[in-house]
């Protein structure tokens, strides 16, 4: 029952998305937020997903999910809805969906739902437009020449270049009380112009707003690195409202103190944020710590292990620690029957540690993989295999299928031909 309803949600990603999109292909001018509601169904946990989502297309052929936040270009051929999404970023899989069939039908004032490929409708599912948020007619008003199709999901569009000219306003926006969302993208943007005003106003939303704010609100204080702000930040930590991943990444690029030190304490913790602190310093070819970060793996089940191990491996070629799980990391690798994180995870360490006996079965996932995100990894793994002779199927990749599997094309072919010139 949870896997169905997994595969549901992941599935739901690209329903959001078509909803505008159809009203485009129906020539319409407006690009606007449509907002789900469900009637006469008699599945609790089908309606709570279906309700209160939101999308919003842009005319110059871009989209934004505020659900899943995706971004990316689409296209609308008949009733089939391509979209090429932004992979530039660290984006969740489950936005990426590039292939929908569905059928509506429409009224005045909405659009109701009448399948959606493989999805089974239980009730009325329909999607009325409704007006802009807060926060985003008050960002909006900061720029008067900003249309109102080119204010949507302010961390992705032009918008955010210009948030430095406007600390106050949005100062003011994160402390004032309100619906938590309208109050999330201000609280961010914070943390990206890193001035220590907002220290102590994040320290006090962290501490006070845990609940629906401390995340973006300690991600902001990692992000600034003030030395006042590391007591809220680890009480955040002990509190389990933010990624600790996350938050790690942000401190080892600190100036005014030793991120890199202050993540190596957190080895030392609890196995749930000392995996996270191991996996971010490997990361970073951090070789001080790579002793105590493979004891944290140690403690992990083989497929989280490998999020600490590839980094380290790729470091360092003298360290062979992983050789006698190297059969069923490849198993992992190339059997669908694993997840396709696992799978991901194990191509990874293949490719980080060049296993060449690996190579055929790689090519073969990277030209008929249909998992875009394995076949993407696998491409990239065997750039770092480094064979030559897989150059050539790796250009016939970048004449065909979708601009991820392209550019992971491109980047594999350099990556040989780095090989080569050394």
């Amino acid at each position: 029952m949870l896997s169905t309803t997994y595969a549901n949600v992941m599935r739901l990603g690209g329903l959001f998305l078509w909803i505008g999109l159809v009203a485009a292909a129906q020539g319409s001018e407006i690009t606007g937020r449509y907002l789900g509601k469900v009637t006469g169904s008699k599945n609790a946990a089908f309606e709570a997903m279906w309700q209160d989502r939101e999308v919003r297309l842009r005319r110059d052929g871009t989209y934004s999910n505020y659900a899943f936040m995706s971004n990316g270009k689409y296209r609308v051929t008949g009733n089939v809805i391509t979209f090429h999404p932004d992979t530039s970023g660290s984006v969740h899989p489950a936005s990426f969906i590039f292939n929908v069939k569905a059928t509506f039908r429409r009224t005045p004032t909405s659009l109701v739902l009448t399948s959606f490929g493989e999805l089974p409708i239980d009730g009325k599912v329909e999607f009325t437009k409704g007006p802009p948020r807060k926060t985003l007619d008050l960002l909006k008003a900061m720029r008067s020449e900003t249309t109102e199709e080119d204010v949507f999901f302010s961390a992705y569009d032009e918008l955010s270049m210009d948030k430095s000219a406007h600390e106050q306003t949005l100062l003011q926006l994160a402390q004032t009380p309100g619906n938590p969302r309208d109050r999330y993208w201000p609280i961010i943007f914070l943390g990206d112009l890193k001035n220590e005003a907002s220290v102590l106003p994040l320290m006090r939303i962290a501490a006070e707003e845990a609940r629906y704010l401390g995340r973006p609100a300690t991600d902001s204080l990692a992000k600034i690195g003030d030395p006042i702000s590391i007591e809220a930040i680890e009480k955040s930590l002990e509190g389990k409202q933010v990624y600790p991943r996350q938050v790690f990444r942000y401190a080892i690029d600190w100036k005014r103190m030793d991120g890199k030190a202050w993540v190596r304490k957190h080895l030392d913790k609890p196995v749930g944020v000392s995996r996270y602190a191991a996996i971010v310093l490997a990361g970073a070819g951090d070789k001080r710590s790579f002793a105590r970060a493979l004891a944290v793996a140690a403690q992990l089940p083989l497929d989280d292990r490998l999020d600490i191990w590839a980094p380290i491996a790729k470091a360092d070629p003298t360290w062979k620690g992983y050789m006698r799980d190297l059969p069923e990391i490849r198993r992992m690798a190339f059997e669908d029957s694993f997840g396709f994180l696992e799978r991901m995870a194990a191509l990874k360490m293949i490719g980080a540690v060049s296993d060449r006996k690996s190579k055929q079965r790689l090519e073969k996932l990277a030209n008929k993989e249909p998992d875009p995100f394995v076949r993407r990894t696998a491409i990239e793994a065997l750039g770092e295999v480094g064979d030559q002779s897989s150059l050539k199927l790796l250009t016939a990749l970048l004449l065909k299928g979708n601009q991820m599997h392209r550019n992971a094309a491109a980047t594999a072919i350099r990556r040989i031909e780095q090989r080569l010139l050394r």
